[in-house]
């Protein structure tokens, strides 16, 4: 059956135990294909480029981001503008987030791109007034991409939420930013829908894994001797993305 799917390669299986019980656990139509050897994980992305001032390191503690030469770097608010940017939530004003810091008197503040709010909705929201910073969100949607590869041809810094492994991480050197360690009672707190939260530590990160339909079994049990045993190391991945996007 050609719209059959028969495994995915790289399942982000935290936030799908509803349907690893149900296919996996109960039905058994769906087999667990085990670890694919590495992790993923979300969070503030900036490009290898946006270095401190003075030296040639990469802007990747969040602490940096308190110095307003190093956060100063970023568009200032409403360079990107609200036309661009689009949030139907309630936390939301004029199609942007801004930050506690940011709600008096927000030309003092910089602009983090977002491609999408209902992604974690709320995370990146909550770090935000967590970790005080002086931080409006733009959500690009499908101007996500276009945006920051403008801005890496260019040469300008940014700060933007994504998530490794991923193509566009590589291709446009982007380096992740480490927030306060992963703490499970802070996120435990979070609010999806007020953003209210005061969430201040890092994104979990995820051991993707692999799932594979079962009857591969008695079908194609070669593939699915194959896809079993299929296993790579992040550094693995990211060289085969870089040398085809």
């Amino acid at each position: 059956d050609p719209e059959k799917m028969h495994a995915t390669l790289e399942s982000w299986s935290d936030n799908k135990q509803n349907m690893i019980n149900k296919y996996v656990e109960e039905e058994k139509t769906v087999a667990d294909g085990g670890s694919t050897g590495y992790f993923g994980q979300s969070g503030w992305f900036v490009p290898s480029y946006f270095t401190l001032p003075g030296n040639s390191d990469t802007v990747d503690w969040w602490r940096e981001l308190t110095r307003l030469e190093v956060i100063g770097q970023l568009p200032r608010w409403n360079t990107t503008g609200s036309d661009q940017s689009i949030c139907t939530t309630q936390y939301c004003e004029g199609n942007l987030f801004y930050g506690n810091r940011c709600k008096q008197d927000p030309s003092q503040c910089f602009e983090m791109f977002h491609n999408d709010y209902t992604y974690d909705q709320g995370v990146i929201e909550e770090q935000i007034n967590g970790l005080d910073l002086n931080l409006t969100l733009v959500y690009l949607h499908s101007n996500f991409g276009r945006v920051l590869q403008e801005y890496v041809d260019a040469r300008k810094p940014f700060l933007a939420y994504y998530w490794q492994p991923d193509p566009l991480v590589v291709r446009l050197d982007m380096k992740r930013v480490t927030l306060p360690e992963y703490n499970a009672a802070a996120w435990a707190t979070h609010n999806l829908t007020s953003a209210a939260g005061l969430l201040n530590c890092d994104y979990p990160t995820s051991m993707l894994r692999k799932f594979i339909a079962s009857d591969l079994d008695t079908t194609a049990p070669t593939a699915r001797f194959l896809l079993e045993r299929y296993h790579l190391t992040l550094d693995d991945l990211n060289g085969i993305m870089r040398r085809h996007t």
